[in-house]
């Protein structure tokens, strides 16, 4: 694993790191790439895989806004899942998910397409309330 990184304010997390990955468990190996940056007001932290398969997960965070505002975008172009090891039925798997939201709601939205059927999301939405202190 290679690792680098700056952080110029703790406070107001501005700086940018970076890790390359190429682990193996077995006969499993997981590759990729990791990035983070800060620019003082937006938090970004993008995911690269490239083994077992290619996946990307693109994430932002307005961390200094009180109800913390993000979003998030996860692609999984079509792949072979039983190349991870699994014995299954499914032989074919993508995904394509959106994400946003804040402290108190989460909306998401995308299509994932397994072997020949596509299930579409649309406008899935989950609200936190809260009760007596906890959430």
């Amino acid at each position: 694993m290679d690792l680098s990184g700056t952080l110029d304010s703790y406070r107001d997390y501005r700086g940018n790191a970076q890790a390359q990955f190429d682990w193996h468990t077995g006969s499993q190996r997981a590759a990729g790439n990791l990035q983070f940056k800060g620019n003082g007001k937006t938090v970004t932290l993008t995911l690269a895989l490239n083994k077992p398969t290619t996946a990307t997960l693109d994430t932002t965070l307005n961390a200094t806004a009180a109800a913390l505002p993000w979003t998030a975008l996860l692609a999984v172009p079509q792949f072979d899942p039983t190349t991870l090891g699994a014995d299954s039925k499914v032989k074919s798997l993508a995904l394509h998910l959106q994400g946003s939201g804040d402290r108190s709601h989460a909306n998401l939205n995308g299509n994932i397409a397994v072997n020949a059927h596509r299930v579409v999301l649309e406008r899935l939405r989950a609200t936190a309330h809260r009760h007596g202190g906890d959430w």
